[in-house]
């Protein structure tokens, strides 16, 4: 299947057909048999959008032509005088670099010593030569002295930094201490758990005849009846006077002396 966008094709009378491939020799055979019945048959190749005469004519298109202008050197800039504005600021007298390829390296103070000294060559150090700056000896040969605890004296009594007066730490008595003896192999009490007060004996709720369930009596609710439609009265806040003390509304305590007893 030839490429999408770059191909041999051929035109006739200057209108593109079906006819494509990405070789040339693809082609031949059929734009020989076409030019047997069209004057005007040419094959193109198509790239970037354009029809040329081969390959190389749309290489050669795309190369630039040299430049001919004037050059431009690193200071240039665009504008005016095509320098830097920021030159008027700079020091006239001042080098462009502080330092060149042809400056003398700046001479150190380890180069005026002179050259360096030739070192000498390795060697160990004698056995009985000092080390470092103090000489070194070891113990000395001589009888060692015994090994001996220390003295089982009286000890002064510890005391931290004195805050005042403090009374000097004293150890527990040199006496005799208790001998250590185990628990008595007496008879031990039997265990017991705790004395529990006597209970009152369960007993399920009484099996007695159970007083019939009763709703409410349906007489003492006034039917249900929606508001008048007329006018309403104004809002009106609380009066500010005092208010009367409660009393309980007479239907209220009529249904509540009609309803059973239920002790």
């Amino acid at each position: 299947m030839p490429p999408r966008f770059v191909y041999w094709t051929i035109l006739i009378d200057g209108k593109p057909t079906a006819f494509r491939a990405r070789d040339q020799q693809e082609l031949l055979p059929t734009l020989g048999q076409l030019k047997r019945t069209n004057q005007d048959v040419v094959m193109k190749w198509f790239a970037r959008g354009k029809l040329w005469d081969s390959p190389e004519a749309e290489r050669a298109a795309d190369q630039r032509p040299a430049f001919t202008g004037e050059k431009r050197g690193a200071d240039w800039r665009p504008g005016g005088t095509h320098k830097d504005p920021r030159d008027r600021f700079k020091k006239k007298n001042r080098p462009e670099r502080a330092w060149s390829e042809s400056d003398r390296p700046p001479q150190r103070d380890r180069d005026k010593l002179g050259p360096p000294r030739e070192g000498k060559p390795w060697r160990d150090k004698p056995a009985g030569a000092p080390r470092g700056d103090r000489p070194w000896s070891a113990k000395p040969p001589g009888p060692r002295k015994p090994w001996s605890p220390k003295p089982t004296g009286e000890r002064k009594p510890w005391s931290a930094a004195p805050q005042g007066e403090r009374a000097p730490w004293r150890g527990k008595p040199a006496g005799p201490r208790k001998p250590w003896g185990a628990k008595p192999s007496g008879e031990r009490k039997p265990w017991a758990a705790r004395p529990q007060s006597p209970r009152k004996p369960w007993s399920p709720k009484p099996s007695g005849e159970k007083k019939p369930w009763s709703g409410k009596p349906a007489a003492a609710r006034k039917p249900w009846t929606a508001k008048p439609a007329g006018e309403r009265k104004p809002w009106s806040s609380k009066p500010s006077g005092p208010r009367k003390p409660w009393r309980e509304r007479p239907e209220a305590r009529k249904r509540r002396d009609d309803e059973p007893d239920k002790k």
